[in-house]
């Protein structure tokens, strides 16, 4: 992708072709829809949508289906704690600094 191409977007001259949008996402490591929602090319999705993408996209990107597994297996684990109600961390708490690592 050439300068040009990106200056004109930053700068609001031009809008992104799909392709452009497909080639940021794919080397700012980040999913495709949210470049796309960024460039205005889809509509906005609600934060907690950005969340699930995120993390279908970070699941994608492993590379072998055992570590996919593993993956889904700690998301399963986290929500069923959450349906018994053993959080780790509340959702309204924040670690005090001293227990962040």
């Amino acid at each position: 992708m050439h300068r040009a191409v990106i200056s004109k977007i930053l700068s609001e001259s031009s809008k992104p072709t799909p392709e452009t949008c497909q080639a940021l996402a794919a080397a700012l490591k980040i999913p495709p829809e949210q470049v796309f929602r960024a460039a205005g090319l889809l509509p906005p999705r609600a934060a907690a949508d950005e969340i699930t993408e995120r993390a279908e996209h970070i699941i994608s990107a492993y590379r072998y289906p055992e570590t996919k597994q593993r993956a889904l297996d700690y998301l399963e684990l986290l929500r069923l704690q959450e349906e018994r109600g053993e959080y780790l961390v509340k959702p309204t708490e924040r670690p005090a600094p001293s227990e962040q690592g």
